[in-house]
């Protein structure tokens, strides 16, 4: 990969599938398939990969999900899958995710191309067992929640391959950023676990993997991760990967990439400027640079996205975002 090529995270606020996989074509040099959360509930990061889980029920109505006390026969199915590498058991159907679809007719024969899953620790703490518990604290539920996205991974990774030589596929965890709070009374063994394996998998694939956290976290307790691209919130944390300089040094001396999410994906597109990013991201390198970290790799190694997704903006607030990211990497190239 070059310098600065740009990508995105996922989510865009459109109800119009086309549009929605056009923006990407257009402007990204890794073009992703669009989550569309606008568009239906079943596109909700979580909702969008629940297909199949044991148990799972989804009230569009309230838009909750949950998990069903017992559910044997279901369980019993899932593992026969899981056991069988039944991956179509864990595809994801269009009604999931009307922009996968199109995306894939649109690319036909891409040279790189980007996917997404929702990672373990996010999923297994948003969605809850009807006795208010987020399922990721039952430890029986847990390994089923690695286990299925570990699947569906695979399952994307492969539908993705059909239409490209390389394919990204990034592990969306904004719960990341709660490590170390009270509000995270998890262990660092069980979110480590919970990573790996689903990076793993997609390693053992030949996938190139990325894992995205849209706030801070604690970079050195993820180092030990066998990723490829880290990707973070550069925009309101500008130096949180830079507190560890000896994570982004051993990451990109054995040929990780970072993907620096400068342009902002909230309401603050409204009202920053190019120079405004332009200075943040001079700021970022300037401070690299005074922790001893090889400029000329790090920008060899870097790739721009917007700091999240952008399916909460509205549609004249998303196509910022875009425009911003474009501008700013045509003149990152000639300034860092």
């Amino acid at each position: 990969m070059n310098s600065f090529v740009t990508t995105a995270i996922g989510s865009l606020p459109f109800k119009d599938p086309a549009l929605a996989v056009e923006l990407n074509l257009q402007y990204l040099d890794i073009p992703c398939w669009p989550q569309l959360p606008k568009l239906s509930f079943l596109e909700n990061m979580y909702a969008q990969f629940c297909e199949g889980f044991p148990g799972i029920v989804l009230d569009i109505d309230s838009k909750k999900i949950y998990v069903r006390g017992e559910n044997p026969e279901e369980q019993e199915r899932f593992f026969q899958a899981v056991l069988g590498k039944d991956y179509s058991y864990f595809r994801i159907t269009e009604d999931y995710a009307q922009g996968l679809y199109l995306f894939a007719e649109k690319v036909k024969e891409g040279e790189i191309v980007k996917g997404q899953i929702t990672g373990p620790v996010s999923f297994g703490l948003s969605i809850f067992q009807e006795n208010g518990k987020a399922i990721f604290y039952n430890e029986q539920l847990r390994e089923i929640v690695i286990r299925h996205l570990s699947m569906k991974a695979i399952w994307q990774y492969r539908f993705l391959k059909q239409i490209a030589r390389e394919v990204v596929i990034f592990i969306d965890e904004p719960y990341l950023s709660s490590i170390g709070s009270g509000f995270l009374t998890i262990s660092e063994t069980d979110i480590q676990n919970s990573l790996s394996e689903v990076v793993n998998i997609l390693k053992n694939e030949e996938a190139i993997v990325g894992i995205h956290c849209c706030g801070n976290t604690d970079w050195v307790k993820l180092s030990n991760l066998n990723l490829d691209i880290i990707n973070y919130d550069t925009f309101n944390y500008p130096y949180s990967l830079l507190l560890h300089p000896q994570v982004v040094l051993s990451h990109i001396n054995k040929g990780g990439y970072i993907a620096w999410g400068i342009v902002p994906s909230s309401k603050e597109i409204e009202g920053v400027n190019f120079e405004d990013l332009m200075g943040r991201m001079k700021e970022v390198f300037q401070k690299a640079e005074s922790k001893k970290i090889d400029i000329n790799l790090l920008k060899e190694k870097s790739l721009l996205t917007p700091s999240c997704g952008t399916g909460t903006l509205g549609e004249k607030e998303a196509l910022k975002v875009y425009d911003k990211l474009r501008e700013l990497q045509r003149s990152l190239k000639e300034v860092i």
